[in-house]
């Protein structure tokens, strides 16, 4: 199947869009202005150019009215957040852009959100959460990866969230983190919560495993048989 190739060349696992696009639901009396800015601006903080008009492939030249938008962009809604006429919100715009930009907005996008879903004060996420009652997740869960790393390793996943410290099931909750956070998309703190683990062992323990991955053929092999397995689910 095309998503086991790619996911081997690629090194990944899970379905074939897994962690490659996100929808993110906003505020946008609150946030929509400074998120313009934050993605125009990803260019510059990127050291590919140094003013964001001169990067093709972005819609800030429209925004500016450098250039004319195509079919395909409206910029309207965008603008309205910075004046009621054309002329007024392109100028707001380029002063907002030469503004500090808020730094902590890719913590509160990356972390600050309600399941990384949507941004936004209490009333906006009830509001929100309220109308989306059905929750429909294709994602890899952390327990999947649990279930098939205890069965590959034959220990049961309540082993593997005890006080135990032996080397069997320690090594297992190493290639669980390994695979969800270079493969899925979760952090090694989402680990040692789900694990009852501080973070300086928990990441000892990971770079201990990762190091011994390189060196051991069969933890190697065992790991692909974990990944393989794990893509099957998804597809499911």
């Amino acid at each position: 199947r095309y998503t086991h190739w790619f996911n081997k060349r690629h090194d990944r696992v899970g379905h074939l869009f897994q962690g490659r696009y996100k929808a993110i639901l906003i505020d946008k009396d609150a946030y929509l202005s400074k998120l313009i800015r934050y993605i125009h601006l990803n260019p510059v903080r990127a050291n590919m150019v140094s003013d964001p008009i001169d990067y093709p492939l972005s819609s800030h030249a429209a925004y500016t009215g450098r250039v004319k938008s195509p079919c395909w962009l409206s910029v309207d809604q965008g603008l309205g957040q910075f004046g009621k006429t054309e002329f007024a919100a392109q100028a707001a715009y380029l002063h907002f852009m030469g503004q500090t930009t808020e730094e902590e907005l890719l913590e509160q996008l990356r972390h600050g959100t309600k399941q990384g879903r949507i941004l936004g004060n209490k009333d906006f996420i009830k509001g929100a959460l309220k109308q989306n009652k059905e929750k429909v997740s294709t994602e890899i869960t952390i327990e999947q990866i649990v279930d098939v790393v205890a069965k590959v390793y034959q220990v049961s996943p309540m082993e593997l969230t005890s006080a135990s410290r032996a080397r069997h099931p320690a090594e297992a909750r190493a290639i669980i983190a390994l695979i969800g956070m270079d493969h899925c998309d979760f952090s090694l703190s989402d680990f040692t919560h789900y694990f009852n683990r501080n973070m300086p062992s928990m990441s000892r323990l990971v770079k201990d495993v990762r190091t011994r991955l390189t060196k051991s053929q069969s933890m190697h092999e065992r790991m692909e048989h974990i990944k393989d397995q794990i893509t099957t689910i998804s597809e499911a």
